[in-house]
């Protein structure tokens, strides 16, 4: 019974499967019928569009030259459709439909897929070949209206040249040329479409379009130049030359520039540029207009600067003389005031050779001023030449000026350093003295020999200065040197003097406190009787100290330190 119920189940199922396979094999067929069918309507579509009646107008049409070449074109192009790729669309079609009656859908497919991509191909080859014949089917039409167009533009454009022929001036031959031209393309352009090469036409037409495009430009230009020229430049070139003769009435002259000349070059520069004008160059009237506009402006700056120049000269020459006489009389006065001061010190710097070369360029100048006036007032110089010079003139005595006054400066300071180390001489003196009085209160035995040595070497060095400064003439950089040795012996000398001054009164105080001990210590007793010997005998109060203060330490550790401290307390109060 199982058994039985396992078999009906799978035939059933073999049984539906099959039924599905069947409706999906008939779905499938069905549909590529519907394909092949569609197929067979784009080409039916295809061979509907008109190419070969198309083709069959254009051939009676009586076609030359370039247009009949493009019509051979494409009309090799639309055999080759026919011949070819037609038949292959429709061999593939049958195919698909007799595998599709005969059950094969996979060849079906194949053929199917084939024709699809043969027919979008033809598709685009025909539309191509189609809208090209089109084309060259309405290239007459279109260069018929164009043309009528373009000849009452040119037509238009002829009769305002001859109606306003005096705005053109010398460029009316060369525009009448250019219409004639213009003219010759016409019968070129008509003869070509009468002989059926529309195409050649076209392009004559286009040809004739952007040359009466560039004829117009030029028309508008012309007028403009002719304007510019009329009305800027010869009206300048009029007023340069009245402002040339009116600077020569007024004795004005011009170094190394031909004003005249350069007037001259103007004027045939305009005359280059009317030329180009009048041959349509207008490319090269621009850049000689622009030429003409720069040195028109040059030559305006060149008599301009003539103008200033005299004006400079006119409000500045007397100042130069009085600035020129400034520095001779300040080089008189230096002079006098180096051979003063040269009678008393010894000059380092050159002061009399600097005296002397200022002396010379000034009277040099002089000269060339003095020069300068009588061919100023000669007019026979450019006021440029005669304001360069005046202010060159200007800067030289300013400058020779800012050297004589900071030699004078520097000399003043001779006699001030001069004061300066006597003063000091007998501020060294005063101190020798308090340092000398200073170690007298003191009431020590006697000094060091290094001590006395550096006192007297130091009272000879400032006998020494004082001779040196009593000389006729003296030599101020070595005393100064020799002044600055003295105050660091000076210096050196006071540091000493405290020290030895110091040193015997701590010492005679650190024995008075260890005179407690000297009974009780031995080491106390004999450290006392060293640094009294040394003390009385030697004067060396640095190592006497030394000896009874490292004695006292070792017995009473604060002492020294109490000592020295109530010392200091001591002398505080005697300097206030």
């Amino acid at each position: 019974m199982n058994a039985g119920t396992g078999f009906m189940n799978l035939l059933i199922g073999i049984i539906i499967i099959a039924i599905i396979g069947y409706f999906v094999f008939y779905y499938y067929q069905h549909k590529q019928k519907k394909d092949i069918s569609e197929l067979q309507n784009q080409r039916e579509d295809l061979m509907a569009v008109p190419v070969a009646d198309t083709l069959y107008t254009l051939k009676n049409m009586n076609l030359t030259g370039q247009t009949r070449r493009t019509y051979e074109s494409w009309q090799a192009t639309w055999q080759t459709i026919t011949r070819f790729s037609l038949p292959e669309i429709e061999a593939a079609i049958i195919s698909a439909q007799q595998a599709n009656e005969r059950y094969n859908l996979v060849k079906a497919t194949k053929s199917i897929d084939f024709a699809k991509q043969q027919l979008k191909e033809a598709k685009r080859n025909i539309d191509k070949v189609y809208k090209a014949l089109q084309r060259l089917l309405d290239s007459e039409e279109q260069n018929r209206k164009k043309g009528e167009d373009i000849q009452n533009d040119y037509n238009e454009l002829r009769k305002n040249l001859l109606s306003q022929s005096f705005t053109y001036g010398d460029a009316l031959d060369s525009l009448e040329k250019r219409l004639s031209y213009l003219e010759l393309d016409f019968t070129k352009f008509h003869t070509l479409s009468n002989e059926g090469d529309h195409m050649e036409a076209k392009d004559v037409l286009s040809q004739i379009e952007t040359e009466m495009t560039e004829l117009n430009d030029v028309i508008k230009q012309i007028p403009e130049f002719y304007k510019e020229i009329k009305e800027t430049y010869e009206p300048q070139v009029e007023d340069l030359k009245n402002g040339y003769q009116r600077l020569l009435s007024e004795k004005y002259l011009f170094n190394d520039i031909d004003v005249e000349a350069d007037i001259k070059a103007i004027e045939d520069l305009i005359v280059s540029a009317e030329n180009s004008i009048k041959g349509i160059k207008l490319g090269d009237a621009r850049k000689e207009l622009d030429k003409v506009k720069r040195e028109i402006d040059q030559t305006y700056d060149e008599m301009e600067a003539e103008i200033t120049a005299k004006q400079y000269v006119d409000s500045h020459i007397q100042t130069v003389h009085l600035q020129l006489e400034k520095a001779l009389k300040n080089n008189r006065y230096g002079a006098l005031e180096v051979d003063r001061m040269g009678q008393n010190y010894i000059l380092h710097n050159n002061e009399e050779v600097k005296i002397t070369e200022f002396q010379s360029q000034l009277e040099e100048e002089q000269d060339k001023l003095n020069h300068y006036d009588e061919q100023l007032a000669d007019n026979a110089v450019a006021f440029s030449l005669a304001k360069d010079y005046l202010e060159l003139l200007l800067k030289r005595l300013t400058d020779i000026m800012h050297q004589q006054s900071d030699m004078m400066k520097q000399l003043a300071t001779l006699r001030q350093q001069e004061e300066a180390i006597k003063t000091n001489l007998d501020e060294y003196e005063i101190e020798l003295r308090n340092m000398k009085r200073h170690i007298e209160k003191a009431n020590i035995p006697g000094l060091p020999k290094s001590y006395l040595d550096l006192f007297f070497q130091t009272s000879d060095m400032i006998e020494a200065l004082n001779s040196e400064l009593n000389r006729v003439r003296i030599d101020l950089p070595v005393l100064n040197a020799k002044d600055e040795a003295i105050a660091k012996q000076i210096e050196r000398l006071e540091d000493l003097t405290d020290s030895i001054v110091d040193d015997a009164h701590l010492t005679e105080a650190m024995i008075q406190y260890a005179n407690r001990y000297r009974l009780d210590n031995e080491t106390i007793a004999l450290a006392i009787q060293q640094s009294l010997a040394i003390f009385d005998r030697e004067y060396d109060y640095s190592r006497s100290l030394e000896i009874i203060e490292k004695a006292l330490a070792k017995i009473d550790a604060e002492a020294p330190q109490n000592v020295r401290q109530s010392y200091q307390r001591d002398k505080a109060n005697r300097v206030l």
